[in-house]
């Protein structure tokens, strides 16, 4: 099986800190891993070579809950809500993103090291 094909992907979830919280009025975000498919859309989303926008898409679409409520994407609901995000939850759910989809650099370095040339 491919990962990922089976739906049953983890979800995450992130209480805001108390001070943010009643600022922002927003007591979690719940977040997932997206499939490549979603990452591509994203992608498509960004609609260039902006990173800032590239990442915004992609955090935006692995926000998958706020305050426990499940956003829809389907009728904008997801759009509208990251509008509505405050500024400093919106860089909480960024970081959250990446800390879910970057690998850690030991692993990064472990696996380019793991590198094989072989001739033709």
């Amino acid at each position: 099986m491919i990962p990922g094909t089976d739906n049953s992907r983890p979800v995450y979830t992130y209480q805001i800190p108390a001070k943010l919280a009643a600022e922002a009025e927003v007591g979690s975000v719940t977040l997932v891993h997206l499939t490549a498919a979603e990452e591509l859309a994203a992608a498509k989303r960004a609609g260039g070579t902006d990173p800032l926008r590239l990442g915004s898409e992609l955090a935006k679409a692995a926000l998958h809950g706020i305050n426990g409520k499940t956003l829809s994407a389907v009728n904008n609901e997801k759009e509208q809500a990251w509008h509505r995000l405050h500024p400093k939850l919106r860089s909480l759910v960024l970081q959250a993103y990446s800390k879910l989809h970057a690998p850690e650099s030991e692993d990064v370095e472990s696996f380019l090291a793991s590198e094989v040339v072989e001739a033709a």
